[in-house]
């Protein structure tokens, strides 16, 4: 057995790391990986280091994972700001920290990759290597897949979020999805749906002539949002030439311009929505750019799940149901263990009592 740990993932061969990933594995792709680097979206610059393990027998990968030395909490929405409150309140440094999450992404992926799960335990002892050579005060894996869980050592505590998930329950249209809705609420949605714009996908071939555009709809968001815009020109650029196979732009046109736009990550079962922009407001555009078209895009490929995004309770009024995301965390200093372990046990709680009354809040009818 071999284990390496490399600065860039271009010390490995991209057929070699994506025979890992799973067809919904969008942002393990090795070019997910290779834009983020190639844009210099991260770095020591950046504050977000990567390091890539991975562990061969006979020339052969086998297992890997990618792991972040980070100096702040940006671009992770399973937050933990209180917690580097707390350490600064006492007087101590939170950071750095070490994360396992595809950057900036709010979506549940595969964070262990491997052929055969015997290898995972040499991933963790890799993992605390690393932890123990940069000083760290903490370990995240960051939106586990469920089936991820079993593999965690037990000296971390997992901890439970949520979002808001659309679901395809074999819906052959569009008409059909509403069909299953309270009928005040699929007459609202028709409603929000009607727009003088012409609503198309832009085919993968031309999406290299919308990449300047786009990231300006999409540095538009950031800027009325008063966001940090993490990703940057070159990042789409690279994209749209490298992943156009898995990428999927819906734009809306006055006349032959582009007005605005809504990015998707489409895998085999998920659809991923991430990025949009608006050269200025169009009442309800944002709704169908990002949720209706999205489900529309599910229904015609026959795709399960839709995740569109981190929080958003208005989601709920437009079918997406309330859905548990899982994350697991190590905190190094037993002083700081306790309290935070601690509130990870109320957050649990208050979420169990709370997804009874967001799910009376569907829109769908009674059967």
């Amino acid at each position: 057995m071999q284990v390496e740990i490399f600065s860039s993932i271009d010390h490995i061969k991209e057929s070699d790391w994506n025979q890992l990933i799973h067809p919904d594995d969008i942002f393990n792709n090795y070019h997910f990986h290779r834009a983020l680097e190639a844009a210099n979206c991260i770095g020591e610059e950046r504050g977000q280091i990567p390091f890539y393990i991975t562990i061969s027998e006979h020339q052969e990968l086998k297992s890997a994972c990618v792991i972040y030395l980070k100096s702040h909490s940006y671009g992770e929405y399973i937050f933990d700001w209180s917690w580097a409150n707390l350490y600064e309140r006492y007087g101590y440094n939170y950071y750095p920290k070490l994360i396992a999450q595809n950057p900036f992404t709010p979506a549940t992926n595969r964070t262990l990759l491997y052929s055969d799960k015997k290898h995972i335990p040499y991933l963790f002892e890799e993992i605390c290597k690393i932890s123990n050579l940069h000083n760290c005060t903490s370990k995240h894996l960051l939106f586990l897949e469920e089936d991820e869980l079993e593999l965690i050592p037990n000296d971390y505590k997992k901890r439970t979020s949520f979002q808001y998930h659309w679901k395809n329950y074999n819906y052959k249209n569009f008409e059909e999805f509403l069909f299953k809705l309270k009928s005040k609420k699929a007459k609202q949605i028709r409603r929000e749906r009607l727009t003088d714009l012409e609503i198309r996908e832009i085919k993968p071939e031309l999406l290299k002539e919308y990449a300047t555009i786009f990231y300006k709809l999409y540095a538009s968001t950031i800027v009325k949002k008063q966001s940090y815009a993490y990703l940057n020109l070159d990042f789409f650029i690279y994209i749209f030439t490298n992943m156009s196979d898995s990428t999927r732009l819906i734009g809306a046109f006055d006349q032959e311009n582009l007005v605005a736009a809504s990015l998707f990550f489409i895998g085999r079962d998920k659809l991923y929505g991430r990025y949009w922009g608006a050269v200025e407001e169009y009442k309800n555009l944002h709704f169908e750019l990002c949720y209706y078209q999205g489900i529309e895009l599910c229904i015609r490929n026959n795709i399960a799940v839709f995740e569109a995004g981190a929080q958003g309770e208005h989601k709920i009024a437009r079918g997406f149901e309330p859905t548990k995301t899982h994350s697991a965390h190590q905190i190094h200093d037993h002083n700081f263990q306790d309290p935070i372990y601690n509130f990870i046990d109320e957050e649990d709680k208050q979420i169990k009592d709370l997804f009874p009354e967001l799910k009376r809040k569907l829109p769908f009818k009674k059967i």
